[in-house]
């Protein structure tokens, strides 16, 4: 017959039944040399343990050793494939999981390509405006294209609205985005929008947005990363949410996972030149934290914080960019309100950061000489004292000088 490939399986059942070690080394031999020389590439299958691999004779004639086992990961039970050894090649020797379906076998291997490549300082400069009013402010501008933002902030701190929010403008500019959902269904998503009056199916219909639902109980983590790298270079989104990350995460335990995991999801956002808004659920307990499992912040470019403090009867809210990588921000915590047109942050900045840097500074002659360097157009400021002190005059000297230069 002369096959170019020969699968034998089992070749254990061929070591069990020679006669004795001696035999089955020598008949080991003899096979590899008749098949190399017919040129055959050959495939021994058999059920072995790990252990078995430094001493059997089959393994000292093969020319490569691939390795497949079952392990439990986190309470899910994954196939994993490993190289072993492979003559005259270099090789990647970590275990891979792999699925069987109706396609057959199928390797994940974001590890792989998920890797982090150089990005020049010209792309990162470009920013994505969030489309939130006061956030903008906060942000000098926007997010810089191509980092990912950790959103941490416990229960009902509006996370998931300012997401959508940041979609929705999106579509409204016809920039395209995508969010992989493990919490609230595609019609749970539609019903929040509608809220404030948001038509997601129009924006989906439109192909400018796309929603990707999987159930939490469902989540197998390498599965669903490979997932999500197919459907960001399909859709090729500008806008990319996790919602949540904490959920996606919520089986594994270990840090290094954890870490690898957030690195991993941040290089796809990389190397989409897309804005990453990778959401964090706190424990109410746990509100000094900055994300869940306490290694996302160290991970990602960018931390936004939300938060809720009770204050008499009223829960009053709060947003505060916590960190964001080599660009300017404003520090601080702010007020923010989530109205019947979805969030607004209460920043006194007041004028947008583009009209703010082609405005000089403010002159005011009685308090110029008590001020170190400029006044700028942004600034509140708080004039106290007693009563007869003189507030009033100095505030209508203050109106009057700016009608002066012909200021609005």
């Amino acid at each position: 017959h002369r096959p170019q490939l020969l699968a034998i399986d089992s070749f254990k059942a061929i070591r069990d039944l020679a006669p004795g070690t001696g035999e089955f080394r020598r008949f080991c031999y003899d096979l590899s040399i008749r098949l190399a020389s017919a040129r055959c590439t050959t495939l021994l299958v058999g059920e072995y343990d790990q252990s078995e691999i430094a001493d059997g004779a089959e393994f000292a004639v093969a020319d490569g050793i691939i390795y497949v086992d079952i392990a439990e990961d986190n309470g899910d039970r994954s196939r994993y494939v490993q190289i072993k050894k492979m003559r005259g090649r270099a090789i990647k020797m970590a275990p891979f999981p792999f699925t069987i379906s109706s396609d057959g076998i199928r390797i994940l291997s974001p590890a792989l390509t998920l890797q982090r490549r150089e990005v020049g300082l010209e792309a990162e400069s470009e920013r994505m405006a969030t489309g939130i009013h006061g956030l903008d402010e906060l942000l000098r501008g926007g997010i810089p294209r191509g980092r990912s933002i950790l959103l941490s902030g416990g229960s009902g701190t509006g996370k998931t609205t300012l997401s959508l929010q940041i979609l929705i403008h999106g579509a409204q500019i016809g920039e395209k985005g995508i969010i992989f959902s493990f919490e609230e269904t595609r019609e749970r998503l539609h019903r929040t929008a509608e809220n404030f009056g948001w038509n997601l199916a129009e924006f989906e219909e439109q192909g400018l947005l796309r929603i990707v639902y999987i159930p939490q109980t469902e989540i197998h983590v390498e599965e669903h990363l490979e997932l999500m790298t197919q459907e960001v270079a399909e859709f090729q989104p500008q806008r990319l949410v996790v919602d949540s990350f904490s959920v996606f995460l919520h089986k594994t335990t270990s840090p290094a996972v954890q870490r690898e995991k957030t690195f991993q999801l941040s290089t796809l956002v990389q190397h989409a030149g897309a804005v990453g808004i990778l959401i964090s659920d706190i424990s109410s307990g746990e509100t000094h934290r900055l994300s869940r499992f306490g290694v996302e912040e160290t991970v990602m470019d960018g931390t936004v914080l939300m938060s809720a403090d009770v204050e008499g009867v009223h829960r009053k809210r709060y947003i505060e960019v916590y960190k964001m990588r080599s660009a300017e921000h404003v520090q601080g915590r702010y007020r923010m309100e989530i109205g019947p047109r979805g969030i607004e942050i209460l920043y006194m900045g007041g004028t947008s950061y583009k009209a703010q840097e082609s405005l000089s500074h403010l002159t005011f002659e009685p308090v110029a000489g008590l001020v170190q360097g400029p006044l700028n157009y942004s600034a509140g400021w708080l004039v106290q004292g007693d009563s007869g002190i003189g507030k009033t005059m100095l505030a209508c000297q203050f109106a009057l000088d700016g009608l002066r230069r012909k200021e609005a």
